[in-house]
């Protein structure tokens, strides 16, 4: 994603004292603080093996490195290491390609708590006098050419198609280790006879790569690691970024890292030349997992894709780290592990956002070739010699785009979310990646059980729904909260609760701001109201397991201090949280079998509203910045705690309407009117700019709130538009509505007694209040409320909203009561014998032939289970003598319903979605004689 941090090299040594006085400059008396401060803050017990062995110095951000080129020795390629392929099976052995000019001492570390130590040496040849290793030449990897940075080259493309960087290394040293158990290990190698006086300037000798070894046979949690992702930022060679990130870094393996044009193919046959993640994220992950005896084994996520058995006989499973790179093996993989009953612990973020594909080695070498094509992937339209400046492209290809694109769709290595793809990953997760938490990234508190909500569950554990608790310390002398939410964070999308099935769960666990800083949210804009991020528990349907998802890829900083404490991203401190050790003890144990209760036994739920809140014209025509394309939108917005809005663009394709939303939409608002049940709430225009706004009455204080459509989000506007007091249509006792009732474009406010008299009582809208009017509207009609179906809708066409009631019960008359302008009049019968028990049927008011006048709707619950329709012909209501519209959502009580014009030509048209488990959508779209049900699903993509 964007603005990683990326930890590249200075010179190393093979002490921690050496490191630092080989460190640039004016980093040497920040890194003897940090020393100093370690000190004072922690003391981390080791081993006399791993204190001897000094090997954390090694991959500290002033100290690692691969080798660097050798002017003296141009032809022959830097040192370095790796291991293809990257996972071995338990009990077989890794295949080490290395490159080295001299002799080699080879170690292999098995990392782990290990009484705190953090590693076991499982291999070492010096303990074996008569294994030697080299010295051992390669080739280079890549075409050397000329940079800027004096006494080093360039390693250019491989190849000029695609700008593939590939080490095919031959002669991989095998070491005799014993049966190796499933774990993350890491490789060393040091030259045999070290440089007595190392200088800043003197090719670096000691270098490492890691490896996995997995269990296929085991049943136990599965940890995935993500390589993949890792090797994709790897500059060693190419990768598939554009940057300049290593400008200001003389030690780079080259001068442009990131280059331009970047590559569409990497290789994971190669050293790596930027500190692994496994050490940022993974080892305080699987630290804390043996200090607390709970076993695991460790696969890659390129073994899921590859091993799809691997998750067959697992009852749980943790994404560790970051895994932004999957394929779609690994991803329908994931998808199937959770269908069948599996839990799945997202202890990362950014998780499976960008496709990529993996092909066999041009080489033969075992490590796979990773392609992406990213932001290009879906380009048919720039040809390939323009194309060119920004990626590399077979010369042979039409353009820039994936040649996958019209062969497999969705296999096209752009986003998941996207078009054609259309794999979300929220989906998965119950939450996805929204934006950098820009300008704090570590500084960002999570706050469990939040006291927005009555209550949350506990898992068992100390975190109860008593109040906030803030999860990270606070700096030494500062009032700045360091958290744990790391470099990107995920929140809930809420256009993912439209193609939730309806027995689906989405329970917020949890929320912390993406900055704590009172200027942040100024500073740093984010779209569409996402200023919050979001720990879920979500399960996606009755029968699947559980996910829980969305703090953060630094997850594991909370639960062990090994990482945070050697300068691997943010302040030194450690961040280190008892009580959310102690979530993650029960969370896992939950996961791993004892279940979730009712944690999550409530279907997920929202509002839906349909209008044109992001419109691109403005009542006159004119163009309005910001729209949407579409002619409407469905608005959604969840019911519960977060209550956020969100919207869906509803477009007219060959005649079909369907669902499209945008996939870099994250919310239209957040925090607002944030539990569905304490409001009554409206989506209408208020200030006649030809955009519908949201209109909130609460029903505890009868105060009433607008959010204005600025044409790209709903904006509160910060005061009332009418405040509590003096208590307009307070509380149960009034049933209220909100239409225009003058004509000038901007909705009014109705409110009718439910009770005797029954009056009806008026509040005109000025373009920035609702202000009562003295005196009643109407009284003595429809009296009391609960013996009537009541609406407000425009029944003549004059512009101006009447009002219409029908009676429940028989004789089930419908009565209309016109607005004169200053009242409203009451009119004779306007309908007798149409849908005359409400409780057979479902009733709706909308205009369905484009004349401007309001028609009634009636679909029947009983006997044929037609839906008839009522033409206004002013204020009378004419019923129509044959249904326009048989055996479509048969059974109302299996769908819900709804009546809105969703193609823009003016005509009410009908939609309904599944109650059960698919949660499929349907369109049936009004002609002005009859409601045509099309073919294609409205949730189609």
């Amino acid at each position: 994603m964007r603005r990683k941090q990326f930890l590249t090299a200075g010179a190393s040594s093979h002490t921690r004292r050496a490191s630092l006085k080989n460190d640039v400059g004016e980093n040497v008396n920040r890194h003897k603080v940090v020393l100093f401060l370690l000190g004072l803050l922690v003391a981390v017990p080791v081993t006399s093996q791993a204190q001897s062995d000094d090997w954390e110095a090694l991959i500290t951000p002033a100290t690692f490195r691969q080798g660097h080129y050798d002017p003296a020795k141009p032809l022959v390629a830097p040192r370095g290491v790796y291991v293809a392929p990257y996972s071995i099976n338990a009990g077989e052995l890794p295949s080490i390609y290395v490159q080295s000019p001299e002799a080699f001492r080879l170690r292999i570390y098995r990392l782990g708590w290990y009484g705190g130590a953090g590693a076991l040496v499982v291999y070492d040849s010096s303990n074996a006098p008569s294994t030697t290793y080299g010295p051992i030449a390669q080739p280079r990897c890549g075409i050397a050419t000329p940079t800027t940075v004096t006494g080093y080259q360039a390693l250019r493309q491989q190849e000029t198609d695609y700008g593939l960087v590939e080490c095919a290394w031959t002669q991989p040293v095998r070491p005799p280790v014993s049966a190796l158990t499933s774990g993350l290990y890491f490789v060393r190698i040091t030259p045999e006879i070290p440089s007595p006086n190392p200088s800043p300037d003197e090719p670096i000798k000691e270098t490492l790569a890691t490896f996995v070894v997995r269990n296929d046979a085991s049943t136990e949690r599965l940890v995935i690691v993500n390589p993949t992702t890792n090797e994709v930022y790897n500059p060693w060679g190419e990768t598939l970024y554009t940057s300049t990130t290593c400008e200001a870094w003389p030690k780079c393996p080259r001068l442009s890292m990131y280059s331009t044009p970047r590559a569409t193919k990497v290789s994971m046959a190669r050293p790596s030349w930027n500190i692994p993640d496994h050490f940022k994220t993974d080892v305080p992950l699987l630290r804390f997992l043996e200090m607390n005896n709970l076993p695991y084994s460790v696969a890659t996520d390129y073994d899921v894709s590859r091993f799809p058995s691997l998750m067959a006989a697992r009852r749980s499973a943790i994404i560790s780290g970051h895994g932004e790179y999957w394929d779609m093996a690994t991803r329908n993989s994931l998808d199937a592990f959770v269908a069948r009953g599996g839990n799945l612990i997202a202890m990362a973020a950014n998780t499976g956002y960008w496709q990529i594909r993996y092909e066999a080695s041009t080489t033969g070498n075992p490590g796979p070739i990773i392609v992406g094509y990213k932001q290009s992937a879906t380009d048919t339209a720039t040809p390939t010699t323009a194309c060119r400046s920004d990626i590399l492209v077979p010369a042979a290809a039409p353009n820039c785009s994936d040649p996958l694109l019209s062969v497999s769709p969705q296999l096209t290595t752009t986003y998941f979310r996207a078009p054609p793809v259309n794999k979300p990953e929220q989906e998965l997760l119950g939450v996805q990646y929204p934006i950098d938490p820009a300008g704090n990234t570590f500084e960002l508190p999570l706050t469990f059980f939040t006291n927005t909500v009555a209550a949350r569950p506990s898992l068992g554990s100390g975190i109860t729904a008593a109040g906030d608790v803030v999860i990270g310390p606070t700096l030494p002398s500062s009032t700045e909260r360091v958290g744990i939410l790391g470099w990107e964070a995920d929140s809930i999308h809420p256009n993912l609760l439209f193609r939730m099935s309806p027995t689906g769960c989405l329970l917020p666990l949890g929320q912390g701001r993406f900055s704590d800083a009172p200027s942040w949210a100024s500073q740093f804009p984010t779209p569409y109201g996402n200023e919050f991020t979001h720990l879920v528990m979500y399960r996606p349907s009755a029968t699947s397991g559980h996910v829980v998802a969305g703090m953060s890829m630094l997850w594991s900083w909370g639960l062990d201090d090994w990482s945070t404490l050697r300068n691997l991203g943010g302040p030194l401190i450690s961040r280190v949280d008892s009580r959310l050790q102690q979530f993650t003890r029960n969370l896992l144990a939950s996961s791993d079998g004892a279940g979730f209760g009712t944690d999550c036994d409530k279907g997920a739920d929202f509002d839906v509203f349909f209008g044109d809140a992001f419109t691109d014209t403005k009542p006159d025509g004119s163009a309005l910045p910001g729209g949407d394309g579409s002619p409407v939108e469905m608005i959604i917005k969840e019911r519960e705690y977060p209550g956020r809005w969100g919207s869906v663009a509803i477009a007219k394709q060959s005649g079909d309407v369907k669902l499209v939303p945008t996939f870099t939409e994250v919310a239209k608002l957040t925090g607002w009117a944030v539990v569905s049940d304490a409001y009554n709430l409206f989506l209408v225009d208020v200030n006649n700019d030809g955009r519908k706004d949201l209109v909130a009455q609460s029903r505890v204080n009868g105060e009433w709130d607008v959010a204005l459509s600025d044409g790209t989000r709903f904006v509160p506007t910060g005061s009332p538009w009418l405040a509590a007091t003096p208590g307009w249509a307070v509380g149960s006792d009034y049933d209220v509505f909100a239409a225009d009732l003058n004509a000038d474009g901007k909705a009014d406010l109705v409110a009718k007694r439910r009770t005797s008299p029954g009056t009806w009582e008026v509040a005109f809208n000025t373009g920035t209040q609702f202000v009562p009017v003295t005196g009643d509207w109407l009284s003595g009609w429809a009296v009391v409320s609960s013996a009537y179906d009541l609406f407000v809708a425009d029944v003549d066409g004059d512009g101006r909203a009447d009002l219409i009631a029908k009676e429940k019960n028989s004789p089930g008359n419908w009565y209309v009561a016109r607005n004169t302008g200053t009242g409203f009049l009451a009119q004779p019968t306007a309908l007798s014998n149409w849908a005359v028990s409400s409780a057979d049927h479902d009733l709706f008011v909308a205009d369905v032939n484009g004349d401007h006048r309001a028609d009634l709707i009636a679909k029947e619950r009983t006997g044929d289970k037609n839906w008839k329709v009522a033409l206004s012909t002013g204020l009378e209501f004419q019923a129509q003598t044959t249904p326009w519209l048989s055996g479509w959502a048969v059974n109302s009580s299996d769908f819900r319903l709804f009546v809105a014009d969703v193609d823009g030509d003016g005509k009410a048209d009908l939609i309904a979605r599944e109650r059960t488990s698919l949660g499929r959508w349907y369109a049936a779209l009004s002609n002005g004689s009859s409601f045509v049900a099309q073919v294609a699903r409205f949730d189609a993509r």
